[in-house]
């Protein structure tokens, strides 16, 4: 989990996940579950990226994120992480899920919160 303040922030990274969703989109079975990118915005619109949303929505042939060019979609407004963790538990039951967090230390709070309630406990 990565927090930014706008896109602007986000472009450095933009490339190598989308060589992570390429190598994984070609990778074959073994590597259809090693990523999950959720994707959410909690930024103001800008004007520019209002109108390439609005320009790409209307294309349903688009398979790619009006602002991040991925095919994972962005979403809009906070993240309520108890439903986002609970959805990663949901999808990969059996399976060790990493997490890397970057951000202010109270939302890192939330977000250790959130993922150790839907943890399971290796601890006998």
């Amino acid at each position: 989990i990565w927090t930014c303040r706008d896109t602007k922030s986000f472009e450095w990274f933009q490339d190598l996940l989308k060589t992570l969703e390429q190598d994984v989109q070609t990778g074959g079975p073994r590597f259809q579950d090693f990523l999950s990118i959720n994707m959410f915005l909690t930024s103001k619109l800008t004007l520019d990226n209002a109108h390439n949303i609005f320009m790409q929505e209307g294309d349903r042939d688009n398979r790619v994120d009006a602002i991040t060019g991925l095919s994972a979609r962005t979403r809009y407004g906070r993240p309520n992480f108890e439903d986002v963790f609970k959805g990663m538990r949901q999808s990969h039951p059996a399976t060790d899920v990493g997490v890397f967090y970057c951000g202010p230390e109270t939302l890192g709070k939330i977000v250790q919160k959130a993922c150790n309630s839907w943890t399971e406990s290796k601890r006998g």
